[in-house]
């Protein structure tokens, strides 16, 4: 496995998206909303309750409070998000909640079609989060307001919000929230941290914030290592991070492999069982990545094999894109042409959408004649 320039991030060269290996042209958008609504549906809320609302003021907007409220720690299931200036739309926000998740600024250009609502539902909850801070909340109003006292809601958290002045909104929303804030506020001073709040546990090193940059992994031994699975969590896509992560964790970078292999999920996500019984660990850092398929297969097991390795090479070839990681052998010869349109077999019609099969034209309904079609497929047909 080795690096790709993404060609989105600070020094990286702005490449064209390349052609696909399955085409010959740059691939078909899939659909990704009711893959991230099943996860999301599968995994629950992130916490059992109603949420709670914490509001702490500090009216100095100092550093040291940043700094203890905004101590992130994914492995404690704490993430912090940091709220850009006059916030009154939805969408901004819930941008930048994922990119507390570790998600790639850019969520347009992964071209899918799950909303940013469920996205951070079902990422909240692979990553069993637990507690939303928002440093400067005075920035969000309105309608990101509502949608963040709603998220809190659903999904059980404690959702603390840092200002430097009382929130005359959330007052409207919580009456009750001026007894706690001034409590809170006195119990910032001359403290890092509430007693209450969770520790990760000094064992298992340091805390982890995914707001910053994921390093491109070292040029060490490949694996699933820790830098690895923080370039896989820039990705929104949920199932192609599953999809990528059991790649690497396989340590097969030809999809014909991994299709063989038909990874599946164990219940708690800690480990990925294969068809000739191989049992491999998922290291805590990535489980969060295959969390939403636990308990399930990867790939659908009904999906022939040449139907699964070359919907696994349309994904996989996002993934790189997306994490400037090479998921597979650039040595490997393209898959073979088929035109998917003629094909009745399970998953043939996904792939005829997805590869754009010349051999049909979907807005005439019409398939075309011999002399239509490319020369390649001419022949393959």
């Amino acid at each position: 496995m080795r690096d790709l320039p993404t060609g989105h991030g600070p020094g990286e060269p702005a490449e064209p998206w390349p052609k696909s290996r399955t085409t010959g042209r740059p691939a078909r958008p899939c659909s990704t909303a009711f893959a991230t609504a099943t996860v999301a549906r599968a995994l629950g809320p992130c916490v059992a309750g109603p949420g709670r609302v914490a509001l702490v003021i500090d009216p100095d907007d100092s550093a040291e409070v940043s700094r203890s409220a905004g101590a992130a720690c994914r492995r404690a299931g704490r993430f912090v998000v940091h709220a850009s200036p006059s916030q009154g739309g939805v969408a901004r926000l819930q941008a930048e909640v994922l990119m507390a998740l570790g998600k790639h600024w850019d969520r347009a250009s992964e071209r899918g079609d799950a909303t940013g609502g469920q996205l951070v539902s079902a990422w909240l909850r692979a990553e069993q989060a637990k507690e939303l801070t928002v440093l400067r909340a005075h920035q969000v109003r309105g309608a990101a307001l509502r949608w963040l006292l709603g998220l809190a809601a659903s999904e059980g958290l404690l959702l603390r919000l840092v200002s430097p002045e009382p929130l005359a909104e959330l007052a409207c929303e919580h009456p009750e929230m001026e007894a706690e804030a001034e409590a809170m506020t006195v119990a910032r001073r001359g403290r890092g941290r509430h007693d209450d709040e969770p520790s990760c546990g000094g064992h298992l090193g340091p805390c982890e914030d995914l707001n910053s940059p994921a390093p491109f992994p070292s040029t060490g031994p490949p694996g699933l290592t820790l830098a690895t699975a923080r370039r896989l969590r820039r990705l929104h896509d949920i199932e192609a991070a599953a999809l990528a992560t059991a790649t690497v964790l396989l340590g097969r970078f030809d999809p014909r492999s991994v299709a063989v292999a038909r990874p599946r999920v164990s219940a708690d996500a800690t480990s990925v069982a294969t068809a000739e019984g191989a049992h491999l660990p998922v290291p805590h850092y990535a489980r969060a990545l295959l969390r939403g398929w636990a308990g399930r297969d990867l790939i659908e097991t009904d999906w022939a094999d040449d139907v699964a390795a070359t919907y696994l090479t349309v994904r996989l070839e996002l993934a790189e894109r997306r994490t400037g990681l090479q998921l597979t052998d650039p040595a490997l010869p393209a898959p073979a042409l088929v035109l998917w349109h003629l094909r009745r077999d399970p998953g043939a019609d996904l792939l005829a959408s997805l590869t754009g099969s010349p051999g049909y034209e979907r807005e005439v309904g019409r398939e075309l004649e011999p002399e239509e079609l490319p020369v390649d497929w001419a022949a393959a047909r």
